[in-house]
């Protein structure tokens, strides 16, 4: 499998559920077919997207995902000899709710604030050093208000890096809500092939 096979998967497959999902898309991924007892959002991600990708690509995966690592969003897959790390990290600028019958945005909160507390470039230093060959994938799901809405964000990540980020492979995917909420979806992934 080449290097980018895998987030070309991934991309693909988070943003099919978008798709698919209506009304709840990816940003409301916990609602999806939950009925009264709505998943924690990282095991949601794992169960419908995540685990069927990789599994689809010849990886296996743990049958049983310990709380603590669906919490820190933290998986594994395990083929080709090496173990797969998926560390998914999802992040809102907006907060989206039911107005009668209709999603919409809420125009009084904004939570572009939220962005130092992620700790990307800590996140993205740490894979950079790895302690073995593994195979390491670094998962950003965002949503923003606006196409061009993490232009900033992101263009401050990769100057702040430098260097330090030159080890991965580094791709983003942007489409707009497919259910019409008037925000945009940024799929972001850092990955080190090992």
């Amino acid at each position: 499998m080449k290097q980018t096979d895998i987030i070309t998967h991934l991309h693909s497959a988070f943003r099919a559920f978008d798709e698919s999902a209506a009304p709840h898309g990816l940003y409301a991924i916990s609602e999806y077919r939950a009925g009264a007892q709505l998943r924690p959002q990282n095991l949601a991600d794992w169960q419908l997207i995540l685990r069927p990708t990789i599994e689809q690509l010849g990886y296996q995966a743990p049958k049983k995902t310990a709380a603590k690592s669906v919490a820190a969003g933290r998986f594994l897959g395990f083929g080709n000899g090496k173990i797969l790390n998926i560390e998914l990290v999802r992040f809102s600028k907006i907060k989206v709710r039911l107005y009668g019958d209709t999603y919409r945005i809420d125009p009084h909160l904004d939570f572009a604030e939220r962005w130092k507390q992620l700790h990307l470039d800590g996140r993205i230093r740490s894979n950079t050093h790895p302690f073995s060959n593994d195979e390491r994938i670094l998962l950003l799901i965002a949503f923003a208000k606006g196409p061009r809405a993490f232009d900033h964000e992101l263009s401050s990540l990769h100057e702040k890096l430098g260097a330090t980020e030159r080890s991965a492979v580094y791709t983003k995917d942007q489409w707009p809500d497919p259910h019409g909420r008037g925000f945009e979806t940024l799929c972001a992934s850092w990955h080190w092939p090992g």
